[in-house]
């Protein structure tokens, strides 16, 4: 499936999902495992995941910190213990929910995203990648060479690492400075 986020819709849509969502630690133990979500896709954001709080298997504990959207309302976030086997230490404020949505996203009233790291986020057994200077959730379904504007910093999404390599420096001279590359996906799907 190809996705251009610079078509994803404004204001946001959100759609639930069947997409097998996973967030484990690199020791293996699960965060989290649904595969009752829901996406939000909006314009030039990556698709954001939300999980049922049910689907949640570690205890979150609320933070002080919380951020307002404009579309979806006051976001809490929280903090994500560390794994059992003590291979990382508890993160703070990479997990958020709506507690209080606005009403276009009652649907994900207290479901949980997650940042893609420090731990692994799977979308349907592909493992997903943050974007350079971009943390929100960089799903696997990029697949096409553009520039594109997150907040403040503009990045190119590519097919393959080595698809972008192999273009010449006069081809890059025009994207140089403020972009770089986002994305490797598995083969099957290019």
């Amino acid at each position: 499936m190809v996705l251009n986020p610079a078509t994803f819709p404004r204001p946001p849509l959100l759609e639930r999902v069947s997409r097998h969502l996973v967030v484990k630690w690199p020791s293996g133990q699960v965060i989290a495992d649904t595969t009752r979500g829901y996406w939000v896709l909006e314009t030039h954001h990556p698709p954001t995941y939300y999980i049922p709080q049910s689907d949640i298997k570690v205890d979150l504990k609320k933070t002080s910190r919380s951020t307002y959207c404009e579309w979806k309302g006051r976001a809490t976030y929280f903090t994500v213990p560390a794994p059992t086997d003590g291979s990382s230490k508890a993160v703070d404020n990479r997990a958020w929910c709506y507690e209080s949505p606005t009403p276009g996203f009652k649907d994900i009233k207290d479901y949980v995203s997650f940042y893609t790291g420090p731990w692994d986020y799977y979308v349907n057994g592909e493992k997903a990648q943050a974007q350079p200077g971009y943390a929100l959730f960089h799903a696997v379904e990029y697949f096409e060479i553009y520039p594109l504007t997150f907040r403040t910093a503009t990045f190119m999404v590519a097919k393959s690492p080595q698809r972008l390599l192999d273009r010449s420096r006069a081809d890059l001279a025009p994207w140089a400075g403020s972009y770089g590359v986002v994305v490797d996906v598995s083969s099957e799907l290019l």
